[in-house]
């Protein structure tokens, strides 16, 4: 039996999402400095540059907190409502960074179960976060897993209809 190791992940974009923030609320906790700022309204995009959805006013925060040791935890919800179909997804995002530089984040994007978006209920999203100098704008880049080549999606499906071997445990 040959070890094979995993495939490199392949991040391909999927959307671009500028989004106005209003004025940050700061606090000095056990845990750290919190924030928050509301994101008042903003576009989506897709990767070709047309914008497919809207940001929820009245919805959506920025929240994070800046530990002790300088490290930069964003948390961030957003709802988005998407231009074909007019139904709603919710959008989550926690990262690791720096305060005032580009972080690193993991997003979990839960879409209607009828919209036509609901494919990406199931898909691992990865992103950057950016912010104008003024604060004013969050420009979120986010990517998806590239889901292997034409042929592993081949071999995948045929995998898919065979019965499963069973194997008997022995003591």
């Amino acid at each position: 039996m040959s070890l094979q190791s995993a495939p490199i992940p392949i991040f391909e974009p999927l959307f671009a999402i500028s989004v106005s923030m209003g004025d940050k609320h700061a606090m000095h906790g056990s845990f750290g400095t919190r924030s928050n700022k509301p994101l008042l309204g903003g576009d989506v995009k897709d990767a070709a540059g047309k914008t497919v959805g809207q940001i929820v006013p009245n919805t959506s925060a920025s929240y994070g907190v800046v530990d002790a040791y300088g490290t930069y935890h964003p948390s961030v919800s957003m709802t988005i409502q998407w231009r074909s179909d007019h139904s709603f997804a919710y959008l989550n995002l926690n990262g690791v960074g720096v305060l005032g530089k580009p972080t690193t984040v993991y997003i979990h994007l839960e879409a209607d179960a009828g919209s036509s978006y609901s494919w990406l209920n199931s898909r691992f999203l990865i992103g950057k976060v950016s912010h104008s100098p003024d604060g004013s704008t969050a420009f979120f880049d986010i990517f998806t897993l590239q889901e292997g080549l034409p042929h592993e999606k081949e071999e995948k499906s045929e995998m898919t209809n065979q019965q499963p071997t069973l194997v008997p445990l022995t003591a």
